[in-house]
């Protein structure tokens, strides 16, 4: 489940080989090369296009492109209300041993991390714990959480002097988020869970666990709910001292309102025995926020897409951020899109996928000419949505972690959400187009 991980991971520490420094706000004097004023508006790029209002997929479309996501990729993208209502021994005791341990040397707090530390955590994984039949719980995320390789909070870093890309950060989900419990650390103080696009360790104290499947389901299936359409929502709940933090593309089940007034959320909270309680909050009017789904066309992917702008690139979703394909798969879930987690899934899943590599740079230029605005374009290590061309030239959106700037040749950590064309050269010297290895365009055949 936790494919090529480690290998990705290393990648992008190898291609930014450098200590990143303290981030400071975007500001004006940001901007990248070859990008104008003008261009940092979604309209720029919309107002090119002829049919920006027409839908690229209806609802029948899209339910039909994520079936064919999850039959294309079953090991990684699950409708969780199908999903086996108990586990044998032998299939949970594999979905653990997925996970590997550090094979080199790694480091926390700029130290070396002691061989005790991870004898330590292979029996908090408490593969002696498991029964020759292990029973599904079902639960929610009460905030939002961290997804873990291991049961650990610790963060374990490939350079001393690295604190951003914690090597055993996987992935983030959701307050009122629904989550499956596999399995339990020894201490109980970890759940492993399955989400619907990923599988790994998240704080039992993060989660409320559902009286029953039934709860569960009712409570997950729920036709009438809001998604998030701005950068993120935060949300305060009663005299809770910090607010829910909801991501672009977090569903909120609605429990009444509208949107002059402030519409009513029903968020799950854990009560003290760890079961769920459910809790009304009203949005503040003028939430951005939608009931349903966005529609999908090439404007609102450009709008969503360009809302982001600015926002931290975060590994895995520390720091309220986002790395590269988590903004692919944010943008793409406020039209109800479901796509894998990371980026060489998102390139594997089911689709209109170009391979590019053999492809000449002038070959690729003309293959992504060939694009329309918010389709995906892969390199090893990274995603991107294109939104255009102009000028000769063809612009695309990021999470990007830094590059070379071509005057002076030193490595420029970036860190957000970006606007760039494709010479832009990455971290590692070559530009963005000669790395790029495909395309993908998220709509069925």
């Amino acid at each position: 489940m936790l494919i090529r991980q480690t290998i990705i991971f290393a990648a992008i520490l190898a291609a930014l080989a450098v200590v990143l420094p303290a981030l400071a706000a975007p500001g004006p004097d940001d901007r990248l090369p070859n990008v104008a004023p003008a261009m940092e508006d979604a309209r720029y790029w919309a107002d090119k296009l002829a049919d920006k209002n027409r839908l690229i997929l209806d609802k029948v479309g899209i339910d039909a492109f994520n079936t064919a996501v999850r039959q294309h990729m079953p090991p990684l993208v699950y409708d969780l209300t199908a999903y086996p209502q108990a586990l044998d021994k032998k299939v949970l005791t594999y979905m653990l041993r997925q996970a590997k341990l550090p094979a080199r040397a790694v480091y926390s707090g700029g130290s070396p991390v002691p061989a005790s530390f991870f004898t330590a955590l292979q029996e908090q994984v408490n593969l002696a714990g498991i029964k020759d039949s292990n029973d599904v719980r079902y639960a929610f995320a009460v905030t939002r959480a961290s997804v873990r390789r291991f049961p650990t909070a610790q963060g374990v870093f490939d350079s001393p002097g690295d604190s951003e890309f914690d090597t055993f950060q996987e992935t983030i989900v959701d307050p009122a988020e629904p989550l499956l419990v596999l399995h339990q650390s020894r201490d109980g103080r970890w759940y492993y869970v399955q989400v619907r696009n990923y599988r790994g360790w998240v704080a039992a104290g993060d989660v409320a666990l559902a009286l029953g499947r039934e709860v569960w389901l009712a409570y997950a299936s729920r036709p009438d709910f809001l998604v998030v359409t701005g950068k993120n929502l935060r949300v305060q709940v009663g005299d809770d001292a910090r607010p829910l933090f909801f991501a672009m593309g977090a569903r909120l089940p609605l429990a009444g309102g509208d949107a002059a007034r402030g519409y009513r959320v029903e968020l799950p909270a854990r009560g003290g025995d760890g079961t769920v309680v459910f809790r009304q909050v009203t949005l503040p009017s003028g939430a951005d926020v939608v009931r349903g789904y966005l529609p999908f066309t090439r404007e609102n992917l450009l709008r969503q897409a360009f809302k982001m702008k600015g926002v931290r690139y975060g590994w895995g979703g520390l720091y309220e951020g986002v790395d590269c394909s988590a903004f692919v798969m944010d943008v793409y879930r406020t039209f109800g899109i479901l796509l894998p987690r990371n980026a060489d899934q998102q390139l594997a899943a089911a689709g209109q996928a170009e391979d590019y590599r053999g492809l000449t740079p002038a070959a690729k230029s003309k293959a992504i000419r060939a694009l329309e605005p918010g389709d995906a374009l892969f390199t090893a290590y990274h995603v991107v949505l294109y939104v255009g061309g102009d000028q000769s030239r063809a612009y695309v959106i990021h999470a990007l972690p830094a590059y070379r700037d071509p005057g002076s040749q030193r490595k420029v950590a970036v860190m957000r959400v970006v606007l760039s064309d494709v010479s832009l050269p990455l971290s590692d010297g070559r530009s963005l187009l000669e790395t790029l290895i495909g395309s993908n365009r998220f709509a069925v055949d």
